[in-house]
């Protein structure tokens, strides 16, 4: 596989000590969706959202679908702090009511035939009809899948030290990371599944799974058809989304469901995008039923880790095929069999944790070269999940599975 970014000398002489203290830096945030189930008995609640108009506490597809958005933290470990704070906090509030957050990406072992769409009026009522447009097009139990969105922003004066602007770093990044998207839903799948669509989310017995990811995999969240998005400037990007959206294929630029999304400041639309990118949102995170607040902090600094590497990549401006194979790769990678998941890389095909074991091996040798010797340790753990047999947070989620069912819980 060939290496897309700078040599360590390179990046260090191009930097300076400045530029690399730039790099490091940032604002970070979380949008984290969990279903709110009963504590008695697993159930998706039927009860109003009880978190009222608090901007920190919001509703995705459904009523209750309970969105926690962070505030913008300024590091990783002020982020990590804030999500195991505010999902504390909404289990405290939620226990009044016997009342808890269902802890997967994937909806309960049952779902109810109907499920109340988040409830909206006056001048926000135009969301409720968004949802109710979804529900026809997409089904009820694709919008009950929940995640996490991961929102970084590189600081201010960093691409100035690159000697670019801010929205070609941004598209720079966005386009390094779908290419490798697959990598991150491999490191994080946390969801295992034994779904089809005939069967999805009614499944009560033990199956091997199919999936460790089924939000990630081909029957998950994608459109019916493949967005090619243009990464050569903002207003061609833009554009490359609204092309979609006056052909009648989506709604509004919120139905492009990718695994990277590029963000202006405030409400995302693409009239405020064309003003400027503010940020990267990464949206191929699952829930992790391993973590108390369902998100592991090494794997927040892998992020961060992956994004400041991006940054270091050559101009990158893939084609209609690159990101075909791009998502394609995604999809296998949220497969639970090792043993079928192969990564195309141009003409050549190479066995996922082969792949995976590369990238991560080169990330260690450039933040070392660097002087980045804490990233080694971030990076290390990750590799820990290739290295060691049974280590993949979905692997350890199904042996869950298989000891607790038939709780709701735990179970996809």
């Amino acid at each position: 596989m060939k290496k897309p970014y700078e040599t360590a000398a390179q990046i260090t002489s191009r930097l300076g000590r400045k530029g690399l203290e730039s790099a490091f830096g940032g604002g970070f945030g979380l949008e984290k969706e969990s279903l709110r189930i009963m504590e008695a008995d697993g159930r998706i609640s039927r009860t109003d959202h009880p978190f009222g108009d608090d901007p920190h506490f919001s509703r995705d597809f459904a009523e209750s679908q309970l969105e926690i958005i962070t505030p913008v933290a300024h590091s990783t470990e002020e982020l990590y702090g804030m999500i195991s704070q505010m999902h504390a906090e909404a289990l405290r509030r939620l226990a009044e009511s016997g009342e808890t957050l269902h802890m997967s990406s994937n909806p309960p072992a049952y779902i109810p035939s109907e499920v109340r769409i988040a409830h909206f009026s006056g001048e926000n009522a135009h969301k409720e009809e968004y949802r109710r447009y979804l529900l026809e097009k997409y089904g009820l139990e694709k919008m009950l899948l929940s995640g996490i969105h991961y929102n970084f922003s590189y600081s201010a004066d960093y691409p100035s030290f690159l000697g670019t602007t801010a929205d070609a770093l941004y598209l720079k990044a966005a386009a390094w990371t779908l290419r490798y998207a697959w990598l991150i839903v491999w490191l994080t799948a946390a969801s295992p599944g034994p779904f089809r669509a005939e069967t999805f989310g009614q499944c009560r017995e033990r199956v091997k799974p199919v999936y460790a990811s089924v939000r990630c995999g081909k029957e998950g969240y994608w459109n019916p058809f493949l967005p090619v998005l243009d990464f050569s400037g903002v207003s061609s990007y833009c554009e490359s989304i609204e092309s979609y959206v006056r052909e009648g294929m989506i709604y509004s630029s919120s139905e492009l469901y990718l695994p990277v999304r590029l963000k202006p400041r405030g409400a995302y639309t693409l009239e405020a995008l064309r003003k400027g990118i503010d940020h990267i949102e990464l949206r191929m995170l699952d829930l992790n039923p391993l973590e108390p607040a369902g998100i592991a902090l090494e794997d927040l600094r892998f992020l961060r880790l992956f994004l400041i590497w991006c940054s270091f990549c050559p101009e990158y401006l893939p084609d209609e095929k690159e990101q075909a194979d791009a998502i394609t790769n995604m999809k296998h990678a949220a497969l639970f069999d090792e043993k079928s998941i192969w990564i195309r890389e141009g003409s050549v095909l190479i066995p996922v944790r082969e792949a995976a074991l590369e990238i991560l091996s080169d990330m260690a040798c450039t933040f070392e070269a660097i002087g980045c010797f804490d990233a080694l340790s971030t990076i290390e753990y990750q590799k820990r999940k290739l290295l060691i047999p049974g280590s993949r947070y979905a692997e350890q989620v199904d042996r869950l599975c298989a000891n607790s069912l038939p709780s709701a819980r735990i179970t996809a």
